[in-house]
This record gives C-alpha cells, sequence and structure tokens, in this order.
C-alpha cells in the first residue's frame, strides 16, 4: 500500500518543463515577480569623419522586479507599474509619464511582461534563516554575554540598572543586560519550552577548547537572538532581569571561557588565567578566530530551532533523544 502511494505521487509529479508553460499562463497579478525583455533598436556611429555613418542594432533591454500596480490605460492598454533596480528603459521608447501623473520611468506594456518562472522546478532547500555575522573577539563575546573586565574581573556580571525616571514605572531596581543561556521558546499550545542542554562539557572538554585558542584553531559560531526592548521589559517585570539577548549557540563554549578567566580550572599546562602574563591575557581577549552571529529581533521561534538544530560543533555532541525532543517541539 504504501509502495502504491509513493508511485502515484511519482506519476502524478509536474515536470518542470510543465510547471514552466503553466506558470506562463497565469494572469499577471500585483506581487507577482516578472521579467520583462524590451525589443529596442540600439543607435551606434562606425568610422570617423567623412566615413563616420550610423548603423541600427537590434537590441533587447532585460528587467525584472515585482508588479506593484496594473493599469488599465486608454491609451497604451495594459500597463503594468513595476518595482525594479535595473537599467532604465530605453529613452526612446519608454512610456511618457505624464500620460500615468507617475514621475518613474518603470512602466511596462504587457507585451514586455512575463511571469518570473525561476521558482519552477525541484527546490529541496529549506528557507534560510537569516543570521548577521560579525568578525569580534573573545572580550566582545564575553561582554555580550554580560561580562568583562569591569565586572570584578569577569566574576560578576554587568547589568544595567532602571532609573527612577516616571517612563520606568514598575521597572525601578529592575536590571537588563548579557545574555540568557537557559533561553526558551512557546510552542503551538502558549506553554514555555527551553530548548537548551545543561552544562555538560568535561575538564578535559574545556582545556582543548583553551588549547585551541592558544594554537589560533578556529572556535566555530556563537548564535545569539536579538531581544526587543518589549521583551527585556515583560522580562524584567516577570523575573527582575530583563536580558537583551538569547544565547541560541555556543553555551558550552562560552561558559569554558568564562571559567577559565574566572580561574575555576586551569589550562594543560596548570596555568590559571592569574598565572598568564597581562600580554598573553591581552592576547586572549583579543583573539577573533571566532564569529558572533545574531538573529534579528523579529526572528520566529521557529528560527530558533532550525538554527539550533542545524548547527554542529566539537564538544559532547547532542545526544539522539535531546535532538528528538527539540524536534517535537509543536510550533
Amino acid at each position: 500500500m504504501y509502495l502504491c502511494i509513493i508511485m502515484k505521487k511519482q506519476l502524478t509529479k509536474k515536470s518542470k518543463t510543465d510547471l514552466i508553460e503553466s506558470k506562463l499562463k497565469e494572469p499577471i497579478k500585483v506581487g507577482d515577480r516578472v521579467d520583462c525583455s524590451i525589443p529596442y533598436i540600439k543607435k551606434t556611429t562606425e568610422g570617423k569623419g567623412k566615413k563616420a555613418k550610423t548603423i541600427e542594432i537590434p537590441s533587447v533591454s532585460y528587467h525584472s522586479g515585482i508588479v506593484k500596480e496594473i493599469i488599465n490605460h486608454p491609451k497604451h492598454g495594459i500597463v503594468y507599474d513595476i518595482e525594479t533596480f535595473s537599467t532604465s528603459i530605453p529613452y526612446d521608447i519608454e512610456l511618457p509619464s505624464e500620460d500615468f501623473n507617475k514621475s518613474t520611468n518603470k512602466l511596462f506594456k504587457a507585451e514586455w511582461v512575463r511571469q518570473n518562472t525561476d521558482d519552477c522546478g525541484a527546490n529541496p532547500f529549506k528557507p534560510e534563516v537569516r543570521i548577521d555575522f560579525m568578525a569580534q573577539d573573545i572580550s566582545q563575546l564575553l561582554m555580550r554575554s554580560g561580562y568583562g573586565r569591569r565586572s570584578d574581573n569577569f566574576n560578576t556580571p554587568e547589568y544595567n540598572t532602571c532609573s527612577n525616571n516616571p517612563s520606568d514605572r514598575g521597572l525601578q531596581g529592575c536590571t537588563y543586560g548579557g545574555a540568557n543561556f537557559n533561553p526558551y521558546i512557546t510552542d503551538a499550545y502558549g506553554l514555555k519550552v527551553y530548548y537548551q542542554r545543561p552544562f555538560v562539557w568535561t575538564l578535559e572538554q574545556k582545556q582543548l577548547l583553551i588549547h585551541s585558542i592558544y594554537n589560533g584553531i578556529e572556535i566555530g559560531k556563537f548564535i545569539f537572538r536579538d531581544k526587543s526592548w518589549k521583551e527585556v521589559e515583560t522580562q524584567m517585570k516577570e523575573t527582575g532581569h530583563g536580558f537583551n539577548y538569547d544565547c541560541v549557540d555556543g553555551k558550552q563554549r562560552i561558559h569554558a571561557i568564562l571559567e577559565f578567566v574566572q580561574n575555576k580550572f586551569a589550562d594543560e599546562h596548570g596555568n590559571y588565567w592569574k598565572d598568564l602574563s597581562e600580554h598573553s591575557q591581552r592576547h586572549f581577549l583579543g583573539y577573533r578566530n571566532l564569529a558572533i552571529g545574531q538573529l534579528r529581533e523579529d526572528s520566529k521561534d521557529s528560527d530558533v530551532i532550525a538554527t539550533f538544530l542545524t548547527l554542529n560543533f566539537t564538544g559532547t555532541p547532542m545526544s539522539k533523544e535531546h535532538i528528538t525532543f527539540v524536534q517535537s517541539i509543536k510550533l
């Protein structure tokens, strides 16, 4: 029975050619992506002086863009107002903007326009999650996490305290800043689901990370989700502290680095942070063989889960049970 269903799907699957033909037959609507091909005669001059002559060369001006308006004009017929960032329409054939009371020359005759077929055919790719990456160093990574040199040598977080400003009513004494290493998403039932693992790295794994930094080895990407001020305020009212970021990936590595500069363990040579020279400490904090990525404020919980499941780094791999748990979250 299952095999029959698969074979039926294969038989009913349309070819790329069929999909293109079907798409080209669809009427063009506002919001559609379209292609434009404008045939025109390009005039150029050959030769010099008395031997110079003007010749005409058949040419085509290509454009693509989004249909913003469809105009049924009494003189020009169906005309499409298209938002396009390509070159302008050849001057000698462009439609006069004064006929349309528009200050644009992106007006296209119906015979120039057809549906864009770039999306016709198989597409095995999942929707891409937009992550903005920045080249920063370890000191900036720790500051984003809420820790810096001013915070009692990285031992206490550097949080901001809400003022007594009337606009901060109900937030006096609350703090904000840093990153939340136990973030949650809201599932389809409106429940909070915490998707991060607890701290699981061994001493050997932490020392290996410090070894990598000493030897200029890339230590991977660190992903944070930017929180809007409204979300920060809500969290302050609920718990007394609002985090500026959620740590989506890098929790184990960040805390290994943080614990090292807090003198909680020694490196493979037996040196604690306090034993390193000032030069070595500056070198460590200025280490840049890493990347910090940021999911924007408008990112969805589904973007967070997709990012979390896609990224793989060295260390203790996620157990099959934990991956299954995260995949099972209904959004």
